[in-house]
């Protein structure tokens, strides 16, 4: 079934549109044209080496290819929900619908004076809680190092649950900006005691965590549904971990590591960590469904090498993703030369993987191979 994105691509003609942005490019014939991306040929592309279809172009130079919306971005340096603003404005195009348009429009949460306030004072109370039994538990039965949740800032709440019900009472309004008020009462993970482990999401700038995920410790029945799971930021994708704040030894910050594994969620995310114990960055990525946002891309930028541990699906949305977003920052023989896919077995994850002891294994050849 087509999306209101798809149709939205669809109704644009990439042949007309790369002419009008790039109109000194263009070729003797309407399909060709020079590349915008210059600096990636090495004598600049004399020749046109961009081949124009209808529905996208692809240079047979430098490797650089994409859609309608993929080269709005590259030709104005603007992100995804402004290219869709921009094919709509410039072909009078009909808007996405609200589920299109939040894919389209996903940033890194920016809270007020006050939630940014009970922020800091909320992460000041769990952040020198020491590991309960509990979580020690849950995360020794998944093969995690509980010092290496711990350093990354992982925390279970309840042993400050008072604390916290209080903090959040004496500002309602700061609370419910943060998702951890609502309907007159605290989230609903807060009201009872729901044993769980807290997994945060460092925005890139902040040095406290700006939303949350609950890894239930215990079988969780709510209205008849068994949980595994909770997200206070009201289901949005989230990234985890791409930032360790400062006074975190383990690991560093994805923006000073050469090396970044991206993950599917938690707890693959802590057992990549584990395995590689701080020789990179770990990206996880909740809700894969919601696609890759390109808020994160920036990430993509510095890393020599980029490593996707997915399943090893025919059609795997996220690798897929960032395969063709480092073909378009870096062109085809640089991203091939920085990006590795690290196939997981079907009915196997990182988790189990690890667990068995076969995590690092698997890692091993690509990094090796990388270092030479």
């Amino acid at each position: 079934m087509k999306t209101d994105l798809d149709r939205l691509r669809a109704q644009v003609d990439v042949q007309r549109l790369y002419l009008e942005l790039f109109p000194h490019l263009a070729g003797r014939q309407r399909t060709q044209a020079r590349c915008f991306r210059d600096s990636e040929h090495a004598m600049g592309d004399k020749h046109p080496s961009v081949q124009l279809h209808a529905d996208g172009f692809h240079c047979h130079g430098c490797g650089t290819r994409g859609d309608a919306l993929s080269l709005v971005q590259a030709a104005l340096r603007c992100d995804f929900r402004q290219a869709v603003v921009f094919l709509q404005d410039r072909f009078g195009l009909a808007t996405p619908t609200a589920a299109a348009a939040r894919v389209a429009t996903w940033e890194w949460p920016t809270y007020t004076e006050g939630a940014q306030a009970m922020l800091d004072v909320l992460w000041g109370i769990v952040r020198p809680l020491a590991p309960t039994r509990a979580a020690s538990t849950w995360l020794q039965s998944r093969g995690v190092g509980v010092e290496t949740a711990w350093a990354l800032g992982c925390r279970d709440w309840w042993p400050a649950s008072v604390q916290i019900h209080d903090l959040l009472r004496d500002d309602t309004d700061a609370a419910a900006e943060l998702n951890l008020w609502r309907d007159g009462r605290p989230w609903w993970v807060l009201r009872g005691r729901v044993p769980g482990l807290v997994i945060p999401a460092f925005h890139p700038h902040s040095l406290v965590p700006v939303a949350f995920r609950w890894r239930f410790t215990e079988p969780c029945v709510i209205d008849g549904r068994a949980l595994k799971s909770a997200a206070q930021s009201g289901g949005q994708p989230m990234p985890l971990g791409v930032r360790v704040p400062v006074g975190v030894d383990l690991v560093q910050g994805a923006g000073n590591c050469q090396i970044l594994v991206i993950a599917e969620g938690e707890p693959d995310w802590l057992s990549l960590h584990d395995a590689l114990a701080g020789a990179a960055a770990v990206l996880g990525v909740c809700d894969v469904s919601g696609g890759w946002r390109s808020a994160w891309s920036d990430y993509l930028q510095a890393p020599a090498l980029v490593i996707v541990a997915t399943h090893a699906k025919a059609n795997d949305p996220i690798g897929k993703a960032v395969a063709a977003t480092m073909h378009t920052m870096h062109g085809r023989a640089e991203a091939a030369r920085r990006y590795r896919r690290l196939p997981l077995p079907e009915k196997c994850d990182a988790n189990d993987l690890h667990q068995a002891g076969q995590l690092l294994p698997l890692l091993r050849p690509i990094l090796e191979a990388a270092r030479g």
